[in-house]
C-alpha cells in the first residue's frame, strides 16, 4: 500500500510543477539567472538554451545566453547570441546593453590575436568601436561605453603604429637583403670577368711562338765566330780568268796606274808613253802588267785557303806571262 501512495505523491508533485510553469512561464529563465549569479555559467547557458526551444524569438533569452557564453570565454558564440537580440524601439536600454556587450566581445577577440595577427586584431577593434558608438547613441549617459570606447581607440592606435613600424622594418630588411644580393651578384660577376680575362691572357700567352733571335743578333753572332770561306775554283775553260770583282778592281788599279804614269814629273811614264805607240783601245805593256798584278792580288788559290785558316802567311806565286 505504501508504494502506491509514494507513486501518487510523485505524480502530484509533477502536476504541481507543471502548474507552476504554466502559471509562471519565466520560472526557468529566473532559474538560469540564479545559476548565472552563482557563477555556474555553463549550467545557466544550458537553462537558457532549453527555454529558447520554446521561445526562439526571445531577445531576453538570447541576451542572457550571450552573457553566459561571454563569461566562459566563448566570445564567438556570445557574438552570435547578441546578434539575435532585437529589442523594441522603445527598449533603448536593452539595445544599449546588447551593443555594449558586442563591443566587449570584439575587443576580447582582437586582444587575443594582436601579437600573432595584428591586421585581424585591428579589424576586431574597429568593430568594437562601432558597437560602442551604438551603445553611446542609445544611452548617451553610459559612462562605461564611453570609457571602453576611449580604451579600445588607444589600443587600436598603438597597434596600428606598431604594425607600421614592423612593416617599415620588413621593407628595410628586404631592401638590405636585396642590396646584399645585388652586391654578391656584382662580386660574382667581377670574379667571373676576372677569371675570363685570366683565361684569355693564358690562352694568348700559350699561342705566342717562342722568342726568335733578331737578325742583328744573328749577324753579330756570325761575326763573332769565324767561318771558313770556300775556295773559288774556276770552272773548265776559265782557268786564270779574274772574277767580275777582280776585273773591276784590276781596272781601277790600271786607271790609277795610268794616272800615276801621266802625273807631272814622272819621267818613266813619259818615256813609256813616247816609246810605245798604241792603237785606240789597246793597253800598253805597263797597263797590262798592272792589270795582271791586280788580278794576282785578288785571286785565292785552294792551298791558300787552308794556310789562311791555319794562320800562315801566303806568298803570291810567280807567273810567267
Amino acid at each position: 500500500m505504501r508504494r502506491p501512495r509514494a507513486h501518487l505523491a510523485g505524480a502530484a508533485a509533477l502536476v504541481a510543477l507543471s502548474s507552476i510553469a504554466w502559471l509562471d512561464p519565466h520560472a526557468r529563465t529566473r532559474e538560469g539567472n540564479r545559476l548565472f549569479a552563482a557563477g555556474k555559467y555553463d549550467e545557466a547557458a544550458s537553462t537558457y538554451n532549453e527555454q529558447l526551444v520554446d521561445h526562439p524569438d526571445s531577445s531576453l533569452l538570447h541576451f542572457n545566453l550571450g552573457d553566459a557564453q561571454y563569461k566562459q570565454g566563448k566570445y564567438d558564440e556570445a557574438l552570435a547570441a547578441f546578434g539575435e537580440v532585437h529589442p523594441g524601439e522603445d527598449d533603448r536600454a536593452a539595445a544599449a546593453r546588447a551593443a555594449y556587450n558586442t563591443g566587449n566581445a570584439n575587443y576580447r577577440l582582437g586582444e587575443a590575436i594582436a601579437a600573432s595577427d595584428p591586421k585581424t586584431a585591428l579589424d576586431r577593434y574597429a568593430q568594437a568601436l562601432v558597437a560602442y558608438r551604438r551603445a553611446i547613441t542609445a544611452t548617451p549617459d553610459d559612462a562605461d561605453a564611453k570609457l571602453n570606447y576611449e580604451l579600445v581607440e588607444q589600443k587600436r592606435a598603438e597597434l596600428q603604429k606598431k604594425l607600421e613600424e614592423q612593416q617599415k622594418q620588413q621593407q628595410q630588411q628586404q631592401q638590405g637583403d636585396k642590396q646584399q644580393d645585388q652586391g654578391q651578384q656584382d662580386k660574382d660577376q667581377q670574379q667571373k670577368q676576372g677569371d675570363q680575362q685570366q683565361q684569355q691572357d693564358q690562352q694568348q700567352q700559350n699561342a705566342q711562338p717562342e722568342a726568335q733571335p733578331s737578325p742583328g743578333a744573328e749577324q753579330q753572332q756570325a761575326a763573332a765566330s769565324p767561318q771558313p770561306q770556300p775556295a773559288q775554283s774556276p770552272s773548265a775553260g776559265e782557268q786564270g780568268a779574274p772574277s767580275d770583282q777582280a776585273a773591276k778592281e784590276a781596272t781601277d788599279g790600271a786607271e790609277a796606274a795610268k794616272s800615276d804614269e801621266q802625273a807631272p814629273g814622272d819621267t818613266a811614264g813619259d818615256t813609256a808613253t813616247t816609246a810605245d805607240t798604241r792603237r785606240d783601245g789597246e793597253m800598253t805593256r805597263q797597263e797590262a802588267a798592272a792589270l795582271l798584278d791586280g788580278q794576282r792580288a785578288q785571286e785565292v788559290q785552294p792551298g791558300e785557303v787552308v794556310r789562311r785558316m791555319q794562320g800562315a802567311g801566303v806568298a803570291e806565286p810567280g807567273m810567267d806571262w
